[in-house]
């Protein structure tokens, strides 16, 4: 009976530690994705995910990506990859051929140089917290909440 009721419980923890693991997704070429900057890559004023597009993927299933400022020049896997939330954007339609670094691309869409960017909000855009209005520019992507954040 205690052997039974030790499993039954093995099996719950199991099934509860799984429900908060990300599931990881497969990409397609042409698909728009963000990757997480690395913070010692970036300012702490800087946006911590850079836009990119799926360009190619490798034998390994490895992702190479491409910036609005050239390709970069690592390999990701789908785990370091989230959806961009969006199937437009228009920054991403032509990927310059030359290799960068995701610091040197995290460095050139700094806040002060970029004019478009993706709102990381989890709320409703209303107030001077979101990066957008705060610049006094308009969000142009869906927020967390999955609202779309059209501020004007």
């Amino acid at each position: 009976m205690a052997q039974q009721d030790l499993q039954i419980y093995t099996d719950k923890m199991a099934n509860q530690m799984n429900k908060g693991k990300k599931r990881i997704k497969e990409y397609q070429i042409g698909e728009l994705v963000r990757v997480a900057i690395p913070r010692i890559d970036r300012f702490s004023v800087d946006r911590p995910t850079l836009p990119c597009k799926i360009m190619e993927i490798t034998e390994n299933n490895k992702y190479g990506l491409g910036s609005k400022f050239g390709r970069i020049e690592i390999y990701y896997t789908a785990g370091e990859l989230e959806p961009l939330g969006t199937t437009s954007f228009p920054e991403l339609d032509d990927i310059p051929s030359n290799k960068i670094s995701i610091r040197e691309a995290a460095r050139l869409q700094s806040v002060g140089s970029a004019s478009v960017g993706i709102c990381n909000c989890k709320s409703d855009c209303n107030n001077n917290r979101c990066r957008c209005k705060r610049a006094g520019g308009s969000c142009n992507s869906r927020c967390h909440s999955g609202h779309s954040c059209q501020n004007k």
